[in-house]
């Protein structure tokens, strides 16, 4: 039953020795879910960047997308699990921060790239444009909904997706705009 799974969780929350068990078991589990987010992901981008100079559809653009879907669905799965239990700020920075780490892997290989081909480019802005859009759907709602709040790298993921779209003269026009 949820009301008693909750009010089970009060009470741990109002006690705090349980508090303090609570926080570092929360903080392990956090740990390990990062840790299976790198091992979902970090394989299958670790020659990204390289692949980003192909003016044609790749393995590593393939890998790239699969290691997303495994990243998401495993996201989600958290999500379902926690957001019954966990209080709404909690489930907001606990799914932020393992969106947090899937954002930096990916980000980190795009910024590796020494070049893009153009097709790659298209590739990297809706790759970020997928994870953006259902990491928000994961997030949204509740009384006071900021997804850059929660998510620490939301801002940098997103200029990075929608570089990846613009055309020089864009890139000129934003510079000179500020």
């Amino acid at each position: 039953d949820d009301t008693l799974l909750q009010r089970v969780c009060i009470f741990v929350d109002k006690v705090p020795v349980f508090r303090d068990m609570a926080d570092r078991c929360m903080r392990q589990m956090l740990d390990r879910q990062a840790k299976e987010i790198q091992n979902l992901v970090s394989p299958r981008i670790e020659l990204l960047d390289k692949a980003l100079r192909s003016e044609e559809i790749v393995a590593e653009w393939a890998d790239a997308e699969s290691a997303l879907n495994a990243a998401l669905y495993h996201l989600r799965h958290l999500a379902q699990t926690w957001k019954p239990v966990l209080s709404y700020d909690m489930f907001q920075s606990t799914i932020g921060y393992l969106a947090d780490v899937m954002f930096t892997l990916f980000a980190d290989q795009v910024l590796k790239a020494k070049d893009f081909s153009t097709d790659a480019c298209q590739f990297v802005h809706q790759l970020f444009g997928k994870a953006l859009d259902s990491v928000f759907d994961l997030l949204k709602g509740g009384p006071a909904f900021v997804v850059d709040k929660n998510v620490r790298t939301w801002n940098r993921f997103q200029a990075i997706g929608r570089a990846m779209d613009m055309s020089l003269n864009d890139i000129e026009a934003a510079l000179s705009d500020g």
